[in-house]
C-alpha cells in the first residue's frame, strides 16, 4: 500500500506530524520537486523499501543551450565559429530532446539559427570581397 501526501518545503516535519501516525509507518521517502520552492513529494510506503531518486540530469540540454545562444551572437564577426557553434548545439539539443531534457529544445532552435545565419553571412562576405577587391585595386594600384 503505498500513499502520496504533497506538503509545502516551509513546516514539513509539523505538517506529517499532525497528518500521520509516524509510529504505523515502516519506511519513509521524500522526493523533492524540480524546482526547490515548489511542492514535496512524500511517500509513505509500508513493507517496501525506499527507491533512491535520481535527480534529472540536464547536461545535453544546457550545453545545446549556451553552444546555440554563443552561435547566434558570434555570427557577425566570427561566421565559421558562429556554424560550428551551431551545429553543436543542434547535435546535442537533439540527443538531450531524446532524453527529455529542459533546455534542449531552446538549443535545437538557437542552433539552427546560429548555422542559418552563420551560411548567410559567409556567402555575403565573399560575395563582398569578389565585388570590393577589385575596386580597391583599380583606386589604389596595387
Amino acid at each position: 500500500m503505498v500513499e502520496t501526501i504533497i506538503a509545502s518545503l516551509t513546516g514539513l516535519p509539523d505538517q506529517l506530524e499532525d497528518i500521520l501516525d509516524l509510529h504505523r509507518i515502516k519506511d519513509l521517502s521524500i522526493i523533492h520537486s524540480k524546482y526547490n520552492n515548489g511542492p514535496v513529494e512524500v511517500r509513505l510506503m509500508s513493507d517496501t523499501k525506499p527507491v533512491a531518486v535520481e535527480a534529472p540530469n540536464n547536461t545535453l540540454g544546457i550545453i545545446s543551450l549556451v553552444s546555440g545562444i554563443i552561435g547566434v551572437i558570434l555570427f557577425l564577426c566570427c561566421s565559421y565559429i558562429s556554424v560550428v557553434l551551431g551545429i553543436v548545439a543542434l547535435i546535442c539539443g537533439i540527443l538531450g530532446y531524446q532524453q527529455k531534457q529542459q533546455y534542449a529544445l531552446a538549443g535545437i532552435i538557437l542552433g539552427a539559427i546560429s548555422i542559418v545565419l552563420g551560411i548567410i553571412f559567409i556567402i555575403v562576405g565573399q560575395v563582398i570581397i569578389r565585388e570590393i577587391v577589385p575596386v580597391l585595386k583599380q583606386e589604389f594600384r596595387f
